[in-house]
């Protein structure tokens, strides 16, 4: 080996730490202690544009209450690394939005998150305003540690004038699989009705989304008694062959080569927007990405992931959301818990709208329900989602986020035909279920088993 160049590589790592040190000193260390007389604290939100000033607005009208703090706002949009670089390095900002719901449990389970819980009992703040869906996404072991502005819940859309053109009626889509099955086959299309001519048209594409597609099976992520992942894996793969049935029709190689073909998501070039999707999951968000590219004529639909008729679980969704968290290492706790109560509060979240009149987001709190922005067709959908005994949040489960990669390259190895369901289920779980059982053991929480 050669000494010069091993000591070399190793200078080189030095000095990037001592640099990734110094930014993180840099950005959250060295800030104000005071404004105009007022203690700062600082406040990391994943916005940018005018979604962060629409984001400062609320934050400027807590501002000019306050006589004694004083509120930073900084942007990490597209950097979000560097919030696990803080709670690593013990210097975090004193409130922060840049944590997913899937994440709550990974920093909680390291103790890295400060538990609202004797906040809210010192202010009479109830959780129950809720709905326990959220509730659990707060939640890890019987404690609160986060409160959001909103969540995300997913669904299907669909291209209303496709719909008529194949002979399906837009107004009663699909409620089932085998109704969904239907409609992606008559939305399905081939260059001169002649498959081996290539597509021009897919009715639904299925890759990357078994995640979601999943929980209207019954799909338990976690048995938290058991400590088990996937406690009922044939469920899950009920699904897969569902899935696989359906990309079977077309080949696996035919629809891959056709959606790397797809336009930008956030564009005109949208596939859905241009017809070569007939329909895709997706989730609120989605709707506001349809309003700002597509034509003013263009018609869209919606309904709840398909379930089996038997013993399907409907109306189910997946609620996500960006949380608004204190780092156990803030500086400034009860001031950052209460600016926190302010910035979740619904007068704050609708203040944040880009506009009032166009939620970009489904209502988190309850009274917010009967607000007159939120009678739209499209909004009660997306409320009785969350309001749904089938609506599932993020288990309390640590790896979460690896999970869910885990499960994308289960999906592909299945659909693409590398591996039989059974048998990729089985070695999914067990390589999945010993890297949770290492961050529990380490944790202190492994049971006995």
């Amino acid at each position: 080996m050669n000494v010069q160049s091993t000591l070399s590589r190793n200078a080189g790592i030095l000095i990037g730490f001592a640099a990734l040190c110094l930014a993180i000193f840099f950005v959250a260390g060295m800030r104000s202690e005071t404004v105009n007389g007022r203690k700062q604290i600082v406040c990391w939100h994943g916005w940018a544009g005018d979604e962060a000033q629409a984001l400062q607005r609320a934050v400027d009208v807590y501002n000019r209450s306050q006589t004694n703090v004083h509120v930073k706002m900084v942007s990490i949009a597209g950097s979000y690394e560097k919030m696990k670089i803080a709670f690593a390095g013990g210097d975090t900002p004193d409130v922060c939005s840049t944590v997913w719901g899937s994440e709550i449990v990974d920093y909680a389970i390291r103790d890295t998150l400060e538990p609202l819980d004797a906040y809210m009992k010192k202010d009479g703040f109830d959780v129950a305003q809720y709905s326990g869906a959220i509730q659990n996404i707060f939640s890890y072991e019987g404690k609160t540690y986060a409160l959001t502005q909103g969540v995300a819940t997913h669904f299907i859309f669909f291209n209303k004038r496709i719909f008529r053109e194949v002979g399906l009626d837009p107004e009663n889509p699909p409620k089932n699989t085998d109704e969904f099955n239907r409609a992606v086959a008559l939305t399905t299309r081939y260059a001169n009705n002649d498959p081996a001519q290539g597509l021009e048209r897919l009715g639904f594409p299925f890759a990357g989304r078994m995640f979601r597609l999943c929980i209207p099976f019954g799909v338990s992520y976690w048995d938290a008694e058991t400590q088990t992942v996937f406690p009922n894996p044939d469920r899950l793969v009920a699904c897969l062959n569902w899935m696989k049935s359906n990309i079977d029709r077309v080949g696996w190689q035919k629809q891959q080569a056709f959606a790397a073909g797809f336009g930008n998501q956030v564009s005109p070039n949208n596939p859905f927007i241009t017809g070569k999707v007939a329909m895709v999951e997706g989730g609120d968000w989605y709707a506001s990405v349809i309003r700002q590219f597509a034509p003013a004529d263009f018609e869209w639909g919606f309904f709840p992931l398909p379930a089996p008729a038997i013993g399907g679980k409907p109306n189910s969704t997946f609620l996500e959301g960006s949380m608004w968290v204190i780092p156990a290492a803030s500086r400034s706790k009860p001031e950052a818990w209460d600016f926190l109560k302010h910035i979740t509060s619904a007068e704050s979240i609708k203040m944040a709208r880009l506009n009032p009149d166009v939620p970009s987001g489904v209502p988190p709190l309850r009274k917010m329900y009967d607000w007159p922005e939120y009678q739209k067709p499209f909004w009660k959908f997306t409320i009785g989602l969350i309001e749904s005994p089938n609506a599932l949040p993020p288990p309390e489960v640590p790896l979460f986020t690896t999970m869910i990669a885990e499960m994308e390259r289960l999906e592909e190895r299945v659909l693409s035909g590398d591996v039989p369901p059974e048998a990729g289920v089985e070695q999914f779980r067990k390589g999945i279920q010993a890297k949770v059982d290492e961050v529990l053991k380490s944790a202190g929480k492994l049971k006995a088993k």
